[in-house]
């Protein structure tokens, strides 16, 4: 008799979740107009993924 021994592989998938939290403070006499924070946000994301 013959033993027929199964071998079983179990996949574990490991992920991994980076958060990035930016706060924007901006001291400036007039409020900037929402075009100049996109713009600001968008380079500060570029250099991050840099």
């Amino acid at each position: 008799m013959k033993d027929n021994n199964l071998s079983t592989t179990n996949n574990i998938s490991n992920t991994t979740s980076n958060t990035n939290n930016f706060t924007q403070i901006i001291n400036a006499p007039k409020q900037p107009s929402r075009l100049q924070l996109y713009r600001q946000t968008k380079n500060l994301l570029n250099l991050v993924n840099a």
